[in-house]
C-alpha cells in the first residue's frame, strides 16, 4: 500500500428485509368477527332474501351482540359493498404485481382466480346464497354490475401488460379477454353452486388451465408444428 493511498472503508452489512409484523390478537378477533358477520349474512340473504334479513338476524346467526354489526358495516348495503371492494382491491393488487415484473402474468393470472373464486366457493351452501342474493336484489345486482365493470377495466390493464411481453396472444381486445376470465370464473362458482364438483381445487384449477392453454400466446415454432400435424 502507498503511502498516499487511503485505507477502505469497512463495507457496511446488508441491512435485513423488514419483518412484516404479525397480526395481533385484537385485529385477528376483529377478522374473525367481521367473517362471521358476513358468512352470517350471505346465507339469510340466501334463503330469506336480502330486504327481508334484518340486521338482528344477523347478528343472531353471528353469535355477536346487535351493536357489533354497526362496528364494522353501516348497514346491509356496506356489508356487500365491502365484498364487492374486496374482489376489485384483489384485481388492482394483481395489476400492480403484473407492472413490477416479477412473476409471468400467467402465475399473477392464476392466483387472482384462486382467490376469487376461492372466497366465494367456500362451501356449495354459500356459493347458492351468493349467487341468490345477486339475482334477488336489485340493489346488490346493480352494485356487483359495477364492480364488476370496475374489475374489468384492471383487469384489462393487466392483459395489456401480458400481451406487452408476449406472453398472451394479442389478436383479442385485452378488454375481451378479461371479460372472458370474468364468466369462466363466475361461470365456475355458478356450477359449484348447483352440482357437486368432486375435488373443489382441482376443478377450479382445471378450469384456469384451459381458460390458459386458450389465450397463452404460443411461440411461432409450436404454432407452426401444430399446422403442420393438423395437415
Amino acid at each position: 500500500m502507498s503511502r498516499n493511498s487511503k485505507p477502505a472503508a469497512p463495507r457496511k452489512a446488508a441491512a435485513a428485509p423488514p419483518r412484516t409484523p404479525a397480526i395481533g390478537r385484537r385485529e385477528r378477533h376483529r377478522q374473525d368477527v367481521r367473517a362471521r358477520l358476513f358468512r352470517a349474512a350471505i346465507e339469510l340473504f340466501g334463503s330469506r332474501g336480502f330486504t327481508a334479513t334484518t340486521v338482528e338476524d344477523i347478528t343472531e346467526r353471528a353469535d355477536v351482540g346487535k351493536g357489533t354489526f354497526f362496528n364494522y358495516f353501516p348497514s346491509k348495503e356496506h356489508l356487500m359493498m365491502a365484498y364487492s371492494d374486496g374482489r376489485v382491491h384483489r384485481v388492482r393488487a394483481a395489476l400492480e404485481k403484473a407492472r413490477a415484473g416479477k412473476e409471468p402474468i400467467g402465475a399473477v393470472l392464476r392466483q387472482l382466480h384462486r382467490t376469487q373464486v376461492s372466497e366465494a366457493s367456500q362451501t356449495q351452501q354459500f356459493a347458492c346464497s351468493m349467487l341468490v342474493t345477486m339475482i334477488n336484489s336489485v340493489a346488490v345486482r346493480k352494485l356487483a354490475c359495477a364492480r364488476m365493470e370496475e374489475s374489468r377495466t384492471l383487469g384489462a390493464q393487466l392483459m395489456a401488460i401480458g400481451q406487452e411481453r408476449g406472453e398472451i396472444r394479442d389478436d383479442i381486445d385485452a378488454a375481451e379477454l378479461y371479460f372472458l376470465f370474468q364468466q369462466m370464473a363466475f361461470g365456475g362458482v355458478f356450477f359449484f353452486a348447483l352440482k357437486e364438483v368432486g375435488d373443489r381445487e382441482k376443478y377450479f384449477k382445471s378450469s384456469f388451465d384451459l381458460f390458459w392453454s386458450g389465450i397463452e400466446a404460443h411461440p411461432p415454432s409450436r404454432i407452426q408444428g401444430n399446422r403442420h400435424h393438423g395437415k
